[in-house]
């Protein structure tokens, strides 16, 4: 019995100790929902924090795209922001601005939020220049169901508002597709058809648009979206593409089949010519300019948005084909001097389009003249000059236009977008001297150090002026302001100071040429010069000077039809010589006062000579003359010799040989070189006056270059948008 009841008692026990146990597993389950609804309740405030934290960082980066970046104003609206967004009672919201520096990984992302934290930067409340995003921390304290389960939840965002940007390009008219201006002229001198270019200014190309990011990939580029927002501007002018490829890329993104064809006519005769096949940059780089000139925040930044930014597809097309036409020459028929002088004309460096925000630059094409004032080669000139073993060779080069523009200010006030662009223009750079033709339009600085001496003046088989000329290019800035997309402007042209420089370089021209007058020859080298000038100017007789006619040539000059094969007689004709001309004494000879002339023969071959007076050198009044008739039977090299010398001594005794005053600038002219080379300074003076005219209206008239007038076109204008960056 005692056993029995033992046994129920144990039992009861059992089953009171079981339900303990059942009690606390409930328990612990209960704990275990809770803090999964704790732990879900707080993802889901994290959740609704980083939401407002995104909106607050973005709206505060809004406010930075202004121009004055006013970090105050951009704290509130953030701080604003962040707290509407969120549905709890007690939110902080800490926001700061930062300059934010694109990185190539979230890792490096988040060590630059860290970083902009602890040294203090991100809480900036000033303003400054370089503040380009903000970064807002949102935090809360979510209810919590378990004491001491949960806590304080943030959320961090980062949001960069991206510099505005614009596309524009300077000194557009220098691609004129007109048939008669230099780039239809170049083209035709490679064997384009120039009117193939009209295509270009078709409503349906000048009215495409493309991004460089577009072109890329119309080129067909092997670059994935990654690369793509990884490129920089020497990523981008390493790229392998050809002004073809160019033309390719636009028939893709032309969409009228008829343009399609005439684009696809103008590559085919670009490549048939050569200038398709020429490779191009697509990005200006320190090697040179490129197609498009991008700027970053520092070297190597990644283009960015910079990449999305609209160009204009027949303005792209036109500055490709410049890069293919670069360093050619062409004679322009109606770019003459006096009729007489022919001029060159070609592309040194061609344009770029600028794409980036301020400081963007975009460079003007450098359009070089050059001409070559050669009396050897101006045939009213020629037998005159080479009679007189004169020359006169002025090599010259005119840097007719260059330049480039800057971006000053970018402005994306709501309802008024606009740009203020520097443009600095280089005009009229002009230099005489050495060169080599062959790199006169393939050099950039020509005019520069290695700029050599050419023998400017040769004068009576003397080399008179050896010099070089560099005369400084009109540099002219001015300040392009509230330019607007589709509404180009231009600089306003300085006649007044072009002018100052058109007349600097024909003064300093002339002032070559009037050293042909002052030439700082002593008197005895001019006067054997001028001999020897006269003696050879008549054929010879049996290898001897012919006297008689040498004599009338001196007195009366020689005549030529329209000027040519014209001399000039001597000035004065004659002039008297003091007891210089002889007759005879008895058996000795007496001196007379009479004709230079008169003296000069006599003497010479002895006649009216006394008996006596046999001797073959004597002085006459100072002078060294020689009786050269007794070597007239013997060596006429000996005879010439002897006349030469006698001749310079008479010569010597002109009362203006030297003296007198320079005919340059239109004073009176009564020296024998004067006189001499009066044809020459009637010829060259138009001519040299004719550079000035050059750098007038003729360059406007001829290849629609108006000097000191630069045109800039907006293409494009993108104001910054706000973006997440963490």
């Amino acid at each position: 019995m005692k056993n029995h009841k033992s046994t129920r008692g144990s039992i009861g026990y059992t089953q009171r100790g079981g339900i303990l146990i059942n009690a606390a597993l409930g328990l612990m389950v209960c704990v275990v929902v809770l803090g999964v609804v704790q732990v879900g309740y707080s993802a889901y405030v994290k959740r609704e924090l980083q939401t407002a934290a995104d909106l607050a960082a973005l709206a505060g980066a809004q406010e930075l795209s202004s121009s004055e970046k006013n970090c105050q104003r951009a704290i509130n609206v953030a701080e604003r922001g962040g707290a509407a967004n969120v549905s709890l009672d007690q939110v902080q919201v800490d926001v700061g601005c930062a300059s934010w520096k694109e990185v190539t990984s979230s890792s490096e992302n988040k060590k630059q939020v860290d970083d902009l934290r602890s040294v203090g930067g991100l809480f900036s409340k000033t303003n400054s220049e370089d503040h380009n995003a903000v970064l807002a921390i949102v935090k809360a304290m979510p209810a919590t169901l378990i004491p001491g389960l949960g806590g304080e939840v943030f959320a961090k965002a980062v949001a960069k508002i991206d510099d505005p940007l614009v596309s524009f390009s300077v000194g557009s008219q220098l691609l004129n597709v007109n048939n008669n201006k230099l780039l239809g002229q170049l083209l035709r001198l490679v064997g384009v058809n120039p009117a193939l270019l009209t295509v270009l200014d078709k409503n349906g190309v000048v009215q495409a648009q493309i991004t460089p990011s577009g072109l890329l990939k119309a080129l067909g580029l092997d670059i994935s979206v990654d690369e793509l927002k990884l490129l920089d501007s020497q990523g981008l002018a390493a790229l392998d593409v050809t002004v073809g490829d160019i033309l390719a890329a636009a028939i893709k993104v032309i969409e009228d089949k008829t343009l399609q064809l005439d684009l696809a006519a103008l590559r085919t005769a670009l490549i048939s010519a050569g200038v398709g096949a020429i490779k191009l940059p697509l990005a200006s780089s320190e090697n040179g300019n490129g197609l498009l000139a991008f700027i970053g925040s520092d070297a190597g930044s990644p283009l960015g948005a910079a990449l999305d930014v609209k160009l204009q597809l027949g303005e792209l097309i036109k500055t490709a084909i410049m890069f293919g036409v670069q360093g050619r020459a062409v004679y322009v028929p109606d770019l003459t001097i006096a009729g007489l002088i022919n001029v060159k004309a070609g592309v040194v460096e061609p344009p770029s389009i600028g794409v980036g925000g301020v400081g963007t630059t975009a460079y003007n094409s450098q359009i070089r003249l050059y001409l070559n004032v050669d009396t050897n080669n101006i045939p009213v000139l020629g037998f005159l000059l080479n009679t007189l073993r004169t020359r006169v060779n002025i090599p010259l080069i005119v840097n007719a236009v260059s330049g480039y523009g800057v971006v000053d200010k970018i402005s994306c006030e709501s309802g008024d977008e606009y740009a203020n662009v520097n443009v600095v223009s280089s005009i009229a750079g002009v230099c005489v001297g050495k060169f080599s033709e062959a790199l006169i339009f393939s050099t950039k600085d020509i005019c520069g150090p290695s700029l050599g001496s050419e023998v400017l003046v040769r004068l009576l088989g003397q080399d008179l002026i050896n010099d070089k000329i560099n005369l400084n290019a009109l540099v002219d800035t001015q300040s392009v302001e509230n330019l607007k997309v589709g509404f180009p402007q231009s600089t306003v042209p300085n006649s007044l100071r072009i002018g100052t420089t058109v007349s600097g370089i024909v003064n300093e021209l002339l002032r070559v040429l009037s050293n042909l007058f002052s030439t700082g020859m002593p008197a005895s080298d001019v006067a054997r010069e001028l001999a020897v000038t006269y003696l050879t100017a008549i054929p010879k007789v049996s290898g001897r000077y012919n006297l008689d006619a040498v004599i009338n040539l001196m007195k009366n000059g020689k005549s030529g039809a329209a000027g040519e094969d014209g001399v000039a007689p001597m000035n004065p004709s004659d002039w008297i010589v003091k007891g210089g001309v002889p007759r005879v004494c008895g058996l000795g000879t007496c001196w007379d006062d009479g004709s230079v002339w008169d003296s000069f023969k006599m003497v010479s071959t002895g006649a009216n000579r006394g008996v006596l007076d046999s001797l073959v050198g004597f002085l006459l009044g100072g002078l060294a003359i020689d009786n050269c008739w007794g070597l007239f039977s013997g060596s006429s090299t000996r005879y010439n010799s002897c006349i030469e010398n006698n001749l310079a001594e008479y010569l010597s005794t002109s009362p203006s040989l030297i003296a007198g005053v320079n005919p340059v600038g239109g004073a009176s002219c009564n020296t024998v070189l004067c006189t001499l080379l009066r044809p020459v300074l009637r010829v060259l003076e138009p001519i040299l006056n004719g550079v000035g005219s050059l750098l007038g209206g003729l360059l406007n008239n001829v290849l629609g270059i108006e000097l000191g007038k630069t045109e800039v076109n907006l293409l494009d204008l993108r104001c910054g948008k706000p973006s997440l960056v963490y």
